[in-house]
């Protein structure tokens, strides 16, 4: 997998030019898959869904520009899974609420709305804003983390010292400044996560292989990457 040299500012600092989405997904395969199995254990006390989103997010981050992280895969994930637990857990417990509640609303006011149009308007704010707000957390968590001041022999990790108000708003600025970015690489989550639930039981093996690594790559790619 060849590196360029990148020609676009980048917000984590490095100089080297994110590979294409195909390559990503070929080149860098076995670490995904590795990764995504660790992502699925982390996450099953549920409430560590925020560190362990904050982990592959750094992981597929840091390979998109760079191809350090596909050695020791294992080791990558799990520093940055430590290094961020206490920072990204109320960020997680967060990004669970405000889906849980949107995601209802959006659901419920879809299923009234054939009684009553005025629930159409409703069901649609509220994906609006679910989608607003999954595109914000899809900057949030690359931030959390110092890229270029990673020590790769050693797997560790340096958080920013950045208050989290702070992070949020420039969260928000970047999910405005690659507002295409962010929406290519939304609906891209939404059409291949979808497709996999609908299709279950088959496309299980899927999801538990690749499934949540491939929508971490295409959101790195919309933090990163200027072009797919």
């Amino acid at each position: 997998m060849k590196l360029k040299k990148n020609t676009t500012p980048s917000t984590s600092g490095n100089s080297k030019k994110p590979t294409r989405l195909g390559e990503m997904l070929t080149d860098g395969l076995l670490t995904l898959v590795i990764w995504n199995v660790l992502f699925l254990l982390t996450c099953i006390p549920i409430i560590t869904i925020g560190p362990a989103m904050a982990a592959l997010g750094f992981c597929t981050n840091s390979l998109v520009i760079d191809e350090r992280p596909q050695k020791n895969a294992a080791k990558v994930y799990f520093s940055a899974f430590r290094a961020s637990f206490f920072k990204a857990l109320p960020i997680g417990i967060y990004f669970l609420f405000i889906t849980i509640l949107f995601g209802a609303g959006f659901f419920v006011y879809s299923y009234l709305s054939p009684e009553n149009a005025a629930y159409v308007s409703m069901s649609s704010l509220s994906l609006v804003i679910l989608t607003l707000f999954w595109g914000v957390m899809a900057h949030l968590y690359p931030l959390l983390f110092e890229f270029e001041q990673t020590d790769w022999e050693k797997k560790q990790v340096v958080m920013t010292k950045k208050k989290l108000r702070e992070l949020i708003s420039e969260a928000a600025y970047t999910a405005m400044a690659r507002m295409k970015q962010t929406a290519i690489a939304l609906v891209f989550s939404v059409l291949f996560f979808g497709s996999l639930i609908l299709f279950l039981p088959a496309t299980l093996p899927l999801i538990v292989t690749i499934g949540f690594s491939f929508v971490a790559v295409a959101m790195a790619l919309a933090h990163t990457s200027p072009e797919y």
